[in-house]
């Protein structure tokens, strides 16, 4: 499968990001790896100029996006591809306190222009059905973007570009899913992983149900 990597660049790239994309480019898979990039602020508009790069090659049968600002092992792509899902994404977590997961078991678009949001706390090892994720780390094919239309990231109201498209493809009855043994690292001014969230979810845990709602912020 010929996989387009796509990096949105809104910020200067660290050391360890750039690592992780020397080494993605070195990995020598069964899949071919085409890299696209593209600097702009409106992150909306970054990921609707790399869709249509990816739709202008009929080659290219899928697109990664990967954010500026993730680490990540090289075999991850890889691994994803491997599910032959239409779209999946692996684990990531925001960069603030209490480091919520980037993917979501319920999402929904109210009438006052709020998103509302329910990410799973528990959950086991494997593909898990989701209703959407930010697309900071998702493999996304060829077939999703024709089933909906342009613009496709467009932001609505009270949603950011990644939720707008997430509810786009959910509403084209297309299943998304998240692979939990993956994740990538979300570098703040730390990397933050999966045990972060854990050690602040533990920690109020008396007092938090078993799902966590918040309205979409720090991706």
């Amino acid at each position: 499968m010929n996989i387009m990597i796509a990096v949105p660049m809104n910020r200067p790239i660290e050391f360890r990001v750039f690592e992780s994309f020397v080494r993605l480019a070195n990995y020598r898979g069964q899949h071919n790896y085409f890299f696209a990039l593209t600097q702009n602020s409106l992150v909306y508009d970054a990921r609707e100029t790399l869709v249509k790069q990816m739709l202008d090659n009929p080659e290219v049968d899928a697109i990664m996006f990967i954010d500026s600002d993730m680490t990540f092992d090289p075999r991850s792509v890889e691994w994803l591809a491997a599910h032959n899902q239409p779209f999946v994404t692996a684990k990531a977590f925001k960069r603030v306190s209490p480091y919520q997961p980037c993917f979501y078991s319920k999402i929904e678009s109210l009438d006052n222009g709020e998103c509302y949001l329910e990410s799973p706390v528990e959950y086991g090892e494997g593909l898990l059905k989701i209703e959407g994720c930010g697309m900071a780390c998702c493999l996304i094919r060829r077939e999703v973007f024709e089933k909906i239309q342009a613009p496709y990231f467009f932001p609505k109201k009270g949603m950011g570009e990644d939720l707008t498209f997430c509810l786009k493809v959910k509403e084209a009855g297309i299943p998304m899913y998240v692979d939990t043994t993956l994740q990538f690292g979300h570098l703040a001014q730390v990397e933050i992983l999966e045990r972060d969230f854990r050690t602040v979810y533990e920690a109020h845990k008396k007092n938090q149900t078993e799902k966590m709602l918040y309205v979409d912020g720090d991706k």
